[in-house]
């Protein structure tokens, strides 16, 4: 959404789009680390849906619009990014272990 806010020329929206995911994540994250295995399945499956909750009617109504017409585009930046996040979490996630 982020690279979408982007090359519609609104960068400012698109920072907060970053910054809440941020959030998200740490709140996610910390929530999840007191939690036993079987709560933390649960808590992932509850947290994406919220996510997308949010993220649609927080962001996409509010910055793009309910009436802005989507074309679908590859999708490989956003899972080259993605990956690399990925990557980044479970390096750092290493890290603390080690």
């Amino acid at each position: 959404m982020a690279i979408n806010l982007k090359r519609m020329g609104k960068p400012k929206e698109a920072k907060y789009v970053i910054a809440a995911g941020i959030g998200y994540l740490i709140i996610v994250i910390s929530i999840g680390s007191v939690l036993t295995s079987n709560q933390t399945s649960s808590l992932s499956i509850l947290s994406n849906i919220l996510a997308a909750v949010l993220m649609g009617q927080f962001f996409w109504d509010k910055y793009i619009g309910k009436d802005f017409v989507y074309n679908s585009r590859p999708i490989w930046i956003p899972l080259i990014i993605c990956i690399g996040l990925i990557i980044g979490l479970m390096g750092l996630a290493f890290a603390v272990i080690v």
